[in-house]
């Protein structure tokens, strides 16, 4: 690892970009050689990304690199380092660089460190390479990788930890650790560390005296904050006719249909009275919507219909607050079920792979006999009632 340095110099990156890195076409591929890089290089949480007008805004847009849409909280479109970077170097889809996704891994145990990312955006003359004075005193706080952002004006740090419990961004410093992707350049910091570090005494300062100096810390790292925030426009939009019929249609197991009429049947849709708790039916409808791919505003709409068709105090799911806390909550819920069966996916491949490159015979044994008959063998685990899993190759089971 390459040590902080101790002095006042000017920080400056190994190859200073053009003052609009994000317009350039000329995509240059983050080293392998960069510790950092190389340890998220193995994660399959990427995306390509382009720059696009929102609401008069230039915003870096989310991609697969078939030039489908990606989104943060679906797993299924996020895709490899590699595929991600060979989609832009090839010009394909106008996509002006790569992102990582940022997720609170749900199987991770409760005191494991996350990845965490700094952007603090105009504190660097792309021209000269300074840096201002208070983004270095935060980049010396870390001492964990930072590089440049793809405009040339602002830097990313990324350290591991949790982010305190409270607010996430303050002018121009916004911090993420979930539901959120970082643009990753690969233009590091000169003389300054090359790997991801553990950060939490700094991300603890950094909340204490830039997101929340006036608030009080209650010395929770995250594990029991979504730190999902949505941020949703004053009015509830309309929910769309045929998204919710499609939504309703395209449901095989009848658990959508079920829940978007108030009709599940497992207890803890109701109340001690026997009425239906509709704050649990309003989770369970949103996260439902979410594992489909609705977006936050359409996910809103369709809580204030759900609610208007039952009659059930329609002026909570009005509410913003409920309803970014709600939608936040059924976001993570959604993330977690699609982590969960990528999981067991991936293992079934594994296990799979590993039985088929196994040619070794099938051996039963019991006390006094043993046999490569494959016939026998399922008999006799049969008459024996045993459990399936014993039938399997491998000296461990002989």
């Amino acid at each position: 690892m390459v040590s902080a340095r101790a002095d006042d110099s000017v920080l400056i990156n190994r190859v200073v970009p053009p003052a609009h890195m994000d317009e350039r076409a000329d995509f240059v591929r983050p080293s392998l050689e960069i510790p950092a890089i190389a340890e998220l290089a193995l994660l399959h949480r990427w995306v390509c990304f382009k720059i696009e007008e929102r609401k008069g805004k230039r915003t870096k847009v989310p991609y697969q690199p078939n030039g489908r849409p990606a989104s943060t909280t679906d797993p299924k479109t996020w895709r490899s380092f590699g595929a991600c970077c060979a989609a832009v170097e090839a010009g394909h889809h106008g996509f002006a660089g790569v992102g990582f996704v940022f997720i609170k891994d749900p199987h991770a145990p409760p005191d494991a460190l996350h990845y965490v990312g700094i952007d603090i955006d105009g504190c660097r003359d792309p021209k000269t390479g300074k840096i201002d004075d208070e983004t270095r005193e935060i980049i010396d706080r870390f001492k964990s990788y930072t590089e440049i952002s793809p405009s040339g004006t602002g830097v990313h740090i990324l350290v591991k930890g949790w982010l305190p419990a409270g607010g996430r961004r303050v002018g121009k410093i916004e911090c993420y650790q979930d539901r959120r992707y970082f643009t990753v350049t690969g233009q590091q910091l000169d003389d300054w560390p090359d790997e991801i570090e553990g950060g939490q005494e700094a991300l603890d300062w950094l909340s204490a005296t830039h997101i929340r100096p006036n608030g009080q810390s209650d010395g929770v790292h995250g594990q029991g904050d979504t730190d999902a925030k949505i941020e949703l426009p004053f009015d509830a939009p309309q929910v769309d006719p045929q998204a919710l019929k499609a939504l309703l249609i395209n449901d095989d197991a009848g658990k959508i249909r079920a829940t978007f009429e108030a009709k599940r049947r497992e207890r803890r849709f109701k109340k001690p009275d026997g009425s239906p708790d509709w704050s649990k039916y309003d989770l369970a409808l949103l996260t439902l919507a979410a594992l489909r791919g609705w977006p936050e505003l359409q996910l809103w709409a369709l809580l204030v219909a759900f609610r208007n068709r039952h009659g059930a105090d329609v002026g909570k799911a009005l509410r913003r607050d409920y309803a970014e806390r709600t939608i936040a909550k059924a976001s993570v819920a959604a993330i977690e079920h699609q982590a969960k069966v990528e999981a067991a996916r991936l293992a079934a491949e594994v296990e799979q792979a590993a039985l088929a490159a196994d040619t070794r015979p099938l051996l039963w044994v019991q006390p006094g006999r043993i046999t490569t008959n494959v016939a026998a063998c399922q008999k006799g685990l049969n008459a024996a009632r045993f459990d399936q899993s014993v039938f399997q190759r491998g000296p461990e089971r002989w």
